[in-house]
């Protein structure tokens, strides 16, 4: 389910009756749902979600994306497939962040975060070089300054590993 989640198709219930012996679940073929977009601007990570009465959020049920999967997307339209019969719809995030508005921030946040490790080493390998300041304010100020490029080089390294 998205962050900040938002219904962003109309919600479609199904029911399908059978005068023989109950239909077996999970559906086999799955149900296949095309579903129009009621907002396709500023809207990212579509999610089909059928309403589960079973879960307790609230007390009368909520959105679950079990058994239901993203077949096909495209501007305007969302394709789901789900293994059962229930009430559908799409939640999608609210979000400028999906097709490229994000590089300028991307490369705002490369550029400043390396310029920060570069000062930060010069000014490690500086404190380093002063053997005449040898003392405790002086080995806080390196220790520092090391912690700080160390948490800066994490944040580098791992920036685009959040998504896992």
């Amino acid at each position: 389910i998205p962050n900040r989640p938002v219904i962003n198709t109309a919600i479609v219930s199904a029911t399908l009756h059978s005068e023989g012996p109950p239909l077996p679940l999970p559906l086999d073929p799955p149900l296949t749902l095309k579903l129009r977009l009621l907002e396709t601007e500023e809207r990212t990570k579509p999610v089909c979600v059928f309403w589960n009465h079973s879960l307790m959020t609230g007390g009368s049920g909520g959105w679950s994306s079990k058994g239901c999967e993203l077949l096909d997307r495209n501007h305007t339209h969302i394709s789901c497939q789900c293994s059962h019969m229930t009430s559908y719809a799409v939640l999608m995030d609210i979000s400028k962040r999906e097709h490229g508005e994000v590089l300028p921030l991307k490369i705002m946040t490369y550029t400043t975060v390396s310029v920060c490790l570069f000062l930060l080493l010069v000014t490690f390998v500086l404190l380093c070089l002063l053997h005449r300041l040898r003392s405790n304010l002086h080995a806080i100020h390196r220790n520092l300054v090391a912690a700080l490029f160390f948490s800066a080089l994490v944040f580098l390294l791992g920036i685009n590993q959040t998504d896992n």
